[in-house]
């Protein structure tokens, strides 16, 4: 007998016709946001702290090696900021100021989002920048 089960992928958020997959936003987010808004990532609200929605699914954690999920210096911070600007991305903190999963890893899937949000959708890994090394630089490398 069918009944109906899959293995839901949250990640998966556009469906064949090109429509997004409303229950794939609401793994996540509260409430469905609208895709004409252009949101500030702290004027949504989450159906749990940015990371722990993560860890439900993706168990290997801490990674690389270390709890990064820790709030940045002011240094460290200060470098983020210039490195967002720089290379027209974004590595969002979670509500405390801490980074998050999504600091370096983008949930989306490609095609969802626009500009600086769209960059590493989909993309090995899901990396916010283009090398595991490059992911490193905003906080601990020159640039």
């Amino acid at each position: 007998e069918e009944r109906g089960w899959e293995q839901f992928n949250p990640h998966d958020q556009i469906d064949p016709a090109g429509e997004v997959i409303s229950r794939a936003c609401l793994f996540c987010h509260a409430d469905l946001p609208d895709p004409e808004v252009e949101y500030d990532i702290y004027s949504m609200e989450f159906n749990d702290d940015l990371s722990s929605i993560c860890i439900q699914c993706h168990e290997n954690f801490p990674h690389p090696d270390k709890d990064h999920l820790v709030a940045p210096s002011e240094d460290v911070l200060a470098s983020m900021k210039v490195y967002e600007a720089r290379r027209e991305v974004m590595l969002p903190l979670d509500f405390d100021g801490r980074l998050t999963c999504a600091t370096c890893h983008n949930p989306h899937e490609r095609g969802l989002l626009t500009g600086p949000d769209s960059v590493g959708a989909d993309e090995e890994k899901r990396l916010r920048l283009t090398t595991f090394n490059e992911v490193c630089t905003p906080c601990h490398g020159r640039h």
